[in-house]
């Protein structure tokens, strides 16, 4: 159901704002939202009670973890030879991986919320506050929008652990999905509201930079000074970003390779390895969706001002050369283990996980 957040009063003003402007939320949203800033986990937040969801979210993937090894270590298991722990935590190597992975990933989103300078729900800069960002809603209809996403991959999770488990340890891996049921709404939220958040508000902020200068309301002055701080806030978020990603990056791919090593070399090899090989190999291709089409802005920019010579943008060629000349020197790219997130992203990943077929032939 949705709802605009003019008809109701307790909505935060930066909604309301906005809502105006032909945009509206899920009635949920404004509730979660009002519910946050009552108990205290708008950011920056109470520090403890942030330490505490945190605390749950490691919980619930270590139950994922324990309930594995149960299920590993199951009487009269017919696939899975493994009668100690240590070889039951090496088999489950790659899931705890990935525990791993969303462990970090929730720690560090948490860290960027409620430092000064990233854009998330409530705040655009460290000197403003009160859901400052704008075009707010129509950033958390976009986010929210990416999150079912996520979904699939987690389908083919239990789908995973119900066939390599089965037929004596499948009941726990039923349990273990648990901690997944209850962790994943969570990541799925603050991920909306830090760092896809981020990306789309950015990406929206360039879109109207390149409107704002295709419709002459720009001099050159005017342009190179907004542009200037587009390139500053890119800056603050590539500090965040190239930390957070590169480390999510190599537990992904660590997580793919054992799925892969096991499905060719090790006794419980089964054919739901290699599905969830394939699983985190395109996960590691859609995580970071948003920050690829950000990263697309320079090469927009520099082709709109080359090619714009009708309409109301009009400046002489002299200063077309030196802001194209501006743009491809002043470059604030969003990497990934010093990989830039172009559209060839996707190719390098998917030929670094699946090319290994053609190269063993």
């Amino acid at each position: 159901m949705r709802a605009t957040l003019i008809d109701q009063p307790a909505a935060p003003p930066g909604l309301q704002a906005d809502v105006r402007e032909g945009h509206d939320v899920p009635t949920w949203v404004v509730m979660c939202v009002n519910l946050a800033d009552t108990l205290g986990y708008k950011p920056p937040g109470k520090p403890g009670r942030l330490a505490l969801v945190a605390l749950l979210h490691v919980a619930c993937n270590a139950w994922v973890a324990y309930a594995l090894t149960r299920g590993l270590r199951a009487d009269g298991h017919a696939l899975l030879p493994i009668d100690t722990l240590g070889c039951a935590i090496r088999a489950e190597l790659a899931p705890l991986l990935m525990c791993l992975a969303m462990c970090l990933d929730f720690a560090i989103m948490t860290w960027a919320s409620i430092r000064g300078g990233f854009p998330t729900l409530w705040t655009a800069r460290s000197d403003q506050g009160g859901l400052a960002c704008p075009h707010c809603a129509k950033v958390v209809q976009r986010s929210l929008a990416q999150q079912p996403g996520f979904v699939p991959f987690f389908i083919p999770w239990g789908v995973f652990l119900v066939c390599w488990l089965q037929p004596a340890g499948w009941g726990w891996g039923l349990v273990s999905i648990l901690g997944w049921v209850v962790s994943l709404p969570p990541q799925c939220l603050l991920n909306a509201v830090s760092y896809d958040f981020a990306a789309i508000s950015l990406d929206i902020k360039q879109g109207e930079f390149i409107e704002d200068l295709l419709s002459g309301r720009f001099d050159y002055t005017q342009a190179v000074r907004a542009y200037n701080s587009i390139n500053s806030e890119r800056r603050a978020l590539k500090r965040v970003l190239s930390l957070a990603s590169s480390l999510q990056f190599i537990i992904y791919l660590a997580s793919s390779g054992v799925f892969l090593y096991d499905f060719e070399f090790r006794p419980w090899s089964a054919w739901p390895l290699f599905m969830m090989y394939v699983i985190v190999g395109l996960l590691c291709m859609v995580v970071f969706a948003p920050w690829v089409k950000a990263n697309q802005f320079y090469e927009k920019l520099a082709i709109n001002v080359a090619e714009s010579i009708d309409g109301d943008f009009l400046w002489p060629p002299a200063d077309r050369t030196n802001f194209l000349a501006l743009v491809a020197n002043t470059k604030v790219s969003f990497t990934v283990l010093s990989f830039e997130l172009s559209s060839g992203y996707y190719i390098a990943v998917a030929s670094l996980l699946f090319g290994w077929r053609a190269t063993a032939h």
